[in-house]
């Protein structure tokens, strides 16, 4: 079960404006309607169970992508909510986060045809087009919830959008990891930059065409490099400096 906190909320409300509007979506001939986010419960992960692991939990909350685009607080509109047997020994580590025993589900129904026809039901109350959203749900909530309904000799209605919002989180999180760097690298203090190398190199082709004339001397080189704006890193910056008074000095004198 994921718990949201308002800063995750307000990524997934950027992710899902962008995506509502996207131009992938606007070529299959409509915008995004509605948004029904996804979660399941299972009695383990896969991985441990050998691909057999069971649905425990299934919740399904829909709101109006209408708001998303306005950038206001969805309001939830519809929710659809089962808890099945699964037929299945839970996990310990299951049914700590969960807190569903096998004790708990003992009088449920298990996941059959009946439960993909409410799912179907519960779908078409939405607008169209629709989209789920599950966090890390390619991984694990999309493949179990195929698989079991599989099992059933069913299928969801067509024309249902799938996304997973963890990749959404991601490529926010580098575009803005990206941005910080350019906005890094304009502020690069000036000794730092391929343009001060070429005044160097300026100063130093002028130096050589003018040595049958009085030379600058090697001091007042000296002064106008340590002159220059000082950067954060004094250290670095200082090393850098000294380094360019010696390049003078050797072409120079």
């Amino acid at each position: 079960m994921i718990r949201l906190n308002s800063q995750i909320l307000m990524i997934l409300l950027k992710f899902l404006r962008s995506l509502s509007t996207s131009n992938s979506v606007i070529k299959m001939g409509s915008e995004i309607r509605t948004f029904i986010f996804l979660d399941i419960e299972t009695t383990g992960l896969p991985f441990d169970e050998n691909n057999t692991t069971k649905i425990t939990e299934l919740c399904l909350v829909a709101v109006q992508a209408t708001h998303i685009r306005l950038g206001v607080f969805p309001r939830v509109q519809n929710k659809l909510n089962f808890c099945f047997n699964p037929w299945k020994l839970i996990s310990a580590e299951a049914e700590k986060i969960t807190g569903l025993s096998n004790s708990l589900l003992e009088h449920q129904s298990k996941f059959s045809a009946d439960t993909v026809e409410s799912i179907n039901s519960f779908l078409n109350l939405n607008r169209k087009p629709i989209c789920l959203v599950a966090h890390n749900a390619d991984n694990f909530d999309y493949p179990i919830l195929r698989a079991v309904i599989n099992k059933t000799g069913k299928s969801l209605i067509d024309g249902i959008l799938c996304v997973d919002s963890i990749k959404g989180f991601r490529e926010l999180y580098f575009q803005e990891c990206n941005t910080e760097e350019s906005e890094v690298d304009s502020s690069v203090p000036l000794e730092f930059t391929a343009t001060y190398d070429a005044l160097l190199c300026d100063l130093s082709e002028e130096t050589e065409s003018g040595l049958s004339q009085k030379a600058p001397s090697v001091s007042s080189w000296a002064t106008f490099i340590l002159d220059l704006p000082k950067t954060t890193n004094q250290f670095t910056s200082s090393r850098r400096r000294c380094s360019y008074v010696d390049y003078l000095c050797r072409h120079i004198g």
